[in-house]
């Protein structure tokens, strides 16, 4: 996925605390996507969370693109 990796396992179970810690510590983007799909449904729904927070924020020149704040350039999914 890029950037910054603990590696995650799809068949490991973390706590959310767990996770914060490696998203925190580790900037652990694999982490962000689970974290994000678990919360909005899918990264693109958390990140439609993440854009209209924005809005009531007032934050109107902002446009999130995705949870972990790669540049869309540098994002690759495999």
């Amino acid at each position: 996925m890029g950037g910054s990796q603990i590696w995650l396992d799809p068949r490991e179970t973390l706590t959310v605390d767990e996770m914060l810690k490696a998203i925190c510590v580790a900037s652990a983007n694999d982490c962000v996507v689970a974290m994000a799909e678990y919360l909005g449904g899918s990264e693109e729904g958390f990140v439609q969370m993440m854009n209209d927070k924005a809005k009531i924020l007032g934050m109107n020149d902002t446009t999130f693109k995705n949870c972990h704040g790669l540049d869309e350039e540098r994002s690759c999914y495999l």
